[in-house]
């Protein structure tokens, strides 16, 4: 399984709080880098692979509809 990136706490802020164009480059960096690591893991819990696409674009839709990406705290890893 390809390693899960380490988190970048800059591009995470710039999700919630950039301008939009620096909130659109950094959700699709973000998007990029985490897609295949989530995918794999709903692969390795038994998910289909459309199932397993379905999981991580909710994650990713859930996160910003719930405002996740601001409420991250880097203190808590």
């Amino acid at each position: 399984m390809q390693q899960f990136p380490q988190t970048r706490w800059t591009l995470i802020r710039r999700v919630s709080e950039g301008t939009p164009e620096e909130v659109k480059q950094a959700l699709d960096e973000l998007c990029r880098s985490y897609w295949y690591p989530l995918y794999a893991i709903a692969r390795m819990k038994g998910a289909g692979p459309e199932e397993a696409a379905d999981y991580v674009q909710g994650f990713f839709a859930h996160g910003l509809a719930n405002g996740l990406f601001a409420k991250a705290d880097s203190d808590r890893g």
